[in-house]
């Protein structure tokens, strides 16, 4: 669902799902190398800092239910059935904003604020660190570079730039 698959699939004229698939392939095996690195490292160094008050801090902050997991599950079913990313995307949002109104017991200004701005919680312990930031705000740079890079695409192509 990675919006650069998305970006790639369009500059390049082919077909998402399978340049999906393609990176799903090229990425198991070091993907595997990986997790088989980290493994040996921690039953080598056997580190164990664990944080036993984290989810306690977690349940705090927010309602903990398995309804939390449904905008994922969206997600993740809209695209085996090969839906259209922005409409899954959207239908995904829709849940999630949903989820913050009936179950986080937020009202929509704050919910869309949280959108826009990202999301801070006001105390200082480890769950405020962890979780913070986003908000479509915190995408501005990262969306200019695209679009300009698009737009320097589009031009370098109709104006056969860097043809030999």
């Amino acid at each position: 669902m990675s919006s650069s698959a998305n970006l790639v699939a369009n500059l390049t004229e082919t077909e998402l799902y399978v340049n999906v698939k393609n990176m799903i392939k090229n990425s198991l095996i070091p993907t595997v190398i990986t997790i088989l690195i980290y493994l040996l490292l921690s039953i080598n160094l056997n580190i164990s800092m664990v944080n036993k008050n984290i989810v306690k801090d977690i349940s705090k902050e927010f309602i903990l239910t398995p309804y939390l997991l449904l905008p994922a599950i969206i997600i993740i079913i809209l695209s085996l059935f090969k839906v259209d990313v922005k409409k899954s995307i959207s239908v995904s949002i829709i849940a999630a904003i949903f989820l913050d109104v009936f179950v986080q017991n937020r009202n929509i200004v704050e919910t869309l604020k949280y959108m826009i701005f990202g999301f801070k919680i006001d105390n200082n312990n480890l769950v405020a660190q962890i979780i913070k930031g986003g908000g479509i705000l915190s995408m501005l740079k990262v969306s200019m570079i695209v679009f300009l890079s698009s737009a320097y695409s589009g031009i370098f192509e109709e104006t056969k730039m860097l043809q030999k």
